[in-house]
C-alpha cells in the first residue's frame, strides 16, 4: 500500500510578499545609484560617429535600415555640412529634423537637427568650419524620443520600484482582507 502525499497548498503569506517588495525596492535604489554613477558624464559618442567641422571628408558607417540623424550643439553648425555616399560619391540630401531628440554630454547638449537616408553602409561627411565644433552622425534610435532619455538609466530602477510597491500593496491587501470561516457541518 503506497501513500500519496497531499498536494501542497499555496500559501499567501503577506510577510513573504512584503519581504519580496522590500527586496525589490532596495534593488531599485541600488540600480538607480549604479546607473547614476555610470552615466554621470552624460552620453558618450563613439569616436567613429563624431565629425570635426574642419572642411575635411570623414567616413562614417551608417545603417540602411533606419534614418541617420546629424546631431549638433547648434543647428547652424549643420548648415556647412555635406553628405555623400561613400561607394558612389553621389550627394545625399540632408533634410531638417525636429523629432525632439536631445542628448546631454558633460556640459554640452546635442540635438538631432538633420536627417538623411543612407544609400549604403557608409557615407562621407564634410563640414565647413574652423575645427572647433563637431557633429555626430548616427542612426536614429529605435525607441521613441520621449523614452530615449530614459533608456536603461531610468527604466530598470523604475520597473524594480514599481514591482516592489506592487508587492508591498499586495501584502497590505492580504493583511487587511477579512478572513472568512465557513461554518462546519454537523
Amino acid at each position: 500500500m503506497s501513500t500519496v502525499a497531499a498536494p501542497r497548498q499555496r500559501t499567501r503569506d503577506p510577510l513573504v510578499l512584503a519581504c519580496v517588495g522590500v527586496t525589490l525596492l532596495v534593488a531599485a535604489f541600488l540600480a538607480a545609484v549604479a546607473v547614476a554613477a555610470a552615466g554621470a558624464g552624460g552620453y558618450d559618442w563613439p569616436d567613429d560617429v563624431v565629425v570635426t567641422t574642419d572642411g575635411q571628408p570623414h567616413r562614417v558607417e551608417t545603417s540602411q535600415s533606419r534614418s541617420t540623424l546629424v546631431w549638433a550643439s547648434s543647428p547652424d553648425v549643420v548648415d556647412g555640412c555635406e553628405v555623400a555616399d561613400a561607394a558612389s560619391g553621389e550627394p545625399v540630401a540632408l533634410s531638417p529634423y525636429d523629432g525632439g531628440w536631445t542628448r546631454s554630454e558633460k556640459d554640452l547638449d546635442w540635438t538631432a537637427v538633420a536627417a538623411f537616408d543612407a544609400p549604403s553602409d557608409a557615407v562621407v561627411v564634410t563640414c565647413a568650419g574652423s575645427g572647433e565644433t563637431f557633429v555626430a552622425v548616427q542612426a536614429r534610435p529605435r525607441v521613441p524620443a520621449a523614452l530615449a532619455g530614459l533608456s536603461a538609466w531610468v527604466v530598470v530602477p523604475l520597473l524594480l520600484g514599481l514591482a516592489g510597491v506592487g508587492a508591498l500593496l499586495g501584502a497590505v491587501g492580504l493583511l487587511r482582507r477579512p478572513r472568512v470561516t465557513l461554518p462546519t457541518r454537523r
